[in-house]
């Protein structure tokens, strides 16, 4: 076992020094991005781009702390033109079947892949005809099975073992990966849309 595994394994805790943490976090942090780009991610990734681009309307889901990926993701989609729709509780999906056409698709963001919540939005969302996609740390939950496609976010032991704030690094990070590709399959062949991101880009950096 290396320096490096032993510090990705090694979990922060109350008598952890100065020095441990600053070694900790950083090799901790770039491995939970790095592990992000594997074959099978970019695949899934890059599967996901395509269905969006493709959706006339995709719905997001994620509850408590995958809430923050799931806003994040929704205020990306909008700023790169597709419209989209955003699930934090699983009480919205019911009231929101009106209007939602058969063919859009569904993004579920969730570490353990299956709390309570989102399975009971995502299987809303599954009866109403959308394809679902997910990204979540665990291959093997029942949200990954219901899945298109599933993007793995990475796992790396944090504070007294918590672990989700690194797989949080990872999920912004595919969030960046999907709509990059989302950006490019739009603009490719378009002056139109590549002008109205330019434009929209320039608020955005305000």
């Amino acid at each position: 076992e290396t320096i490096k595994t032993r510090q990705i394994n090694e979990p922060i805790t109350w008598a952890s020094s100065d020095e441990d943490i600053r070694t900790l976090m950083k090799e901790k942090s770039a491995f939970s991005v790095q592990s992000l780009f594997s074959s099978e991610n970019m695949d899934a990734m890059d599967r996901m781009a395509k269905a969006i681009v493709k959706a006339d309307n995709i719905e997001i889901i994620g509850m408590g702390g995958s809430g923050i990926i799931a806003e994040y993701l929704f205020k990306e989609l909008l700023r790169y033109g597709k419209k989209a729709s955003l699930f934090s509780d699983p009480y919205m999906k019911v009231h929101s079947s009106v209007g939602r056409h058969e063919g859009d698709i569904c993004i579920a963001i969730s570490c353990s892949g299956t709390n309570n919540d989102v399975l009971t939005t995502v299987n809303r969302a599954k009866k109403d005809g959308k394809k679902i996609y997910s990204i979540t740390n665990n291959g093997d939950s029942t949200l990954a099975g219901m899945s298109e496609t599933y993007v793995k976010s990475g796992t790396v032991t944090g504070f007294m073992d918590e672990g989700n704030a690194f797989s949080r690094l990872s999920q912004f990070a595919a969030v960046n990966m999907i709509t990059l590709k989302t950006a490019l399959n739009l603009g490719r062949d378009s002056d139109e849309y590549k002008w109205n991101f330019e434009e929209s880009s320039n608020y955005h950096n305000f």
